[in-house]
Order: C-alpha cells, then sequence, then structure tokens
C-alpha cells in the first residue's frame, strides 16, 4: 500500500498478478514489452497464456510471436473457457459417493463433535472401522477432526445439508 507506481515496480506487480491468475491473455504487444514479461512469468508459474492474433504490425508481433512458442489461440471467450473450465470446476460442487459405513457414521455426527466412543455405538461399527471411515469421510470433506478426538460434519457435509434444506423450505 502507497507504492507508487514506478516503472521499476512492475514486473514485480506482475507477477503476483499472473499468479493470481488462472491465465493470461495478451491483445497487443511489441516484441519488447510488459506484455510479454507478464506472459512469460505466467508460463513459469504453469497458468495458460493466450494470445490473440491481429493484423501484421508492430503492436501484433508479441501476441504472434506467443503463439509460435506455443501460446493457445485466443479468438473468442470460449477459447479461453474450454481451456480454463477444468480450473474452475471445484471439486466440492461435486456429488461424492458414500458407503453404507459411511453413511452410518455421517448419520451420528452433526455440527457439534461427538466423541469417537460415541460414534462406535451410535453407528453400530467396530474401533477399527469407525476409525477407517472416519479418515475417509476427512479426506473428502465431510466430516472433521475436533480436539479430544471429537468429529462433526465437514464444511462440505455441512454445505450440502443447507442446501438440501434450502431446496425443501422452497
Amino acid at each position: 500500500m502507497g507504492t507508487q507506481p514506478d516503472a521499476e515496480n512492475f514486473p514485480s506487480r506482475n507477477r503476483i498478478i499472473s499468479g493470481l491468475s488462472l491465465g493470461t491473455i495478451v491483445v497487443e504487444a511489441a516484441e519488447r514489452s510488459g506484455s510479454l514479461i507478464t506472459a512469460r512469468m505466467a508460463m513459469e508459474q504453469g497458468r495458460e497464456v493466450f494470445a490473440v492474433p491481429g493484423q501484421v504490425g508492430l503492436r501484433s508481433r508479441g501476441p504472434h510471436k506467443l503463439l509460435r512458442e506455443g501460446a493457445v489461440l485466443a479468438e473468442t471467450a470460449n477459447d479461453v473457457l474450454i481451456e480454463i473450465a477444468p480450473s474452475l470446476m471445484r471439486k466440492a460442487d461435486l456429488p461424492v459417493e458414500v458407503s453404507n459405513d459411511e453413511s452410518a457414521v455421517l448419520g451420528c455426527l452433526g455440527e457439534i463433535g461427538l466423541g469417537l466412543d460415541d460414534v462406535i455405538e451410535r453407528s453400530g461399527l467396530g474401533l477399527g472401522k469407525v476409525t477407517e471411515v472416519l479418515l475417509g469421510l476427512e479426506l473428502k470433506g465431510l466430516a472433521r477432526q475436533l480436539p479430544g478426538k471429537c468429529y462433526a460434519l465437514g464444511d462440505r457435509a455441512l454445505r450440502g445439508e443447507r442446501a438440501r434444506l434450502r431446496r425443501e423450505s422452497e
């Protein structure tokens, strides 16, 4: 904060911006420009680099050079969306399958923590099976461990439960 927009700060600022972005699109750039520096930073950071071709001239040399180096051709917004769609899909939004044992354990859990012994008693499963199932549920985001070997519904399960309640109330 408070840093002046001095030319020597541009590369650092652009590295941060390219790192926060899913991709960088270069529309116009001379052969030696800050846009190409940012595009290279994005490549180094594993981000997608897109180039919009233009009429041959000084301001289109940068995008044409990027295309020759393997940038993705971006003629329309759809070209960009096709490339970044997998990154946009959130794993948390995908449906999760649960086994009968997982369902039994989830049925015992709520927003408030429940002790391991209580989970075993309520689920009717043995200690080994309950700990195995709880670990799997934690990895799926459906359960979370609290201090004192207590367990509660995880964020993913709570989001799903809230969505179900909203649908029922409509």
